[in-house]
This record gives C-alpha cells, structure tokens and sequence, in this order.
C-alpha cells in the first residue's frame, strides 16, 4: 500500500509544512486548500491512506467535505 497523505487546510503555511515534513519521512503528499479541491483531486488519485483535515475553511468546510466524501 502507498503510504499516502492528503492534508486539506485554507492556510498555504501549513500546507506547505505538512508537505515538507511528511515527504521528508517518505509519504507521498498531496494537497488541497478547501474540501472542493480535494474532493475534485481524490477523483483523480489513488484513494491517500490518511486525510488530515481542516475543519474550518472557506469555500467548502471539512464538516461538508466529509458529508460529500
């Protein structure tokens, strides 16, 4: 199994920490900045073993984005 990360988070600063910081112990990341975009990204990848995600966000919430996950 891929040991793959998709952390959702409005903030471009965490985002790119969790990227840096993750990749750095070999998982593979990938990113969105609001539920939207993750729900469009996760149609386009392999499922990510683990979802960190930020519940508070504009756009789409991580409360709706779990709804419509």
């Amino acid at each position: 199994m891929t040991r793959s990360l998709l952390p959702i988070d409005d903030d471009p600063d965490i985002r790119n920490a969790l990227a840096l910081v993750l990749g750095d112990l070999e998982f593979q990341v990938r990113t969105a900045c609001d539920g939207r975009e993750a729900l469009k990204l996760l149609q386009e990848i392999e499922a990510p073993y683990l979802i960190l995600l930020d519940l508070r966000m504009p756009v789409m919430d991580g409360e709706e984005f779990r709804a419509r996950q």
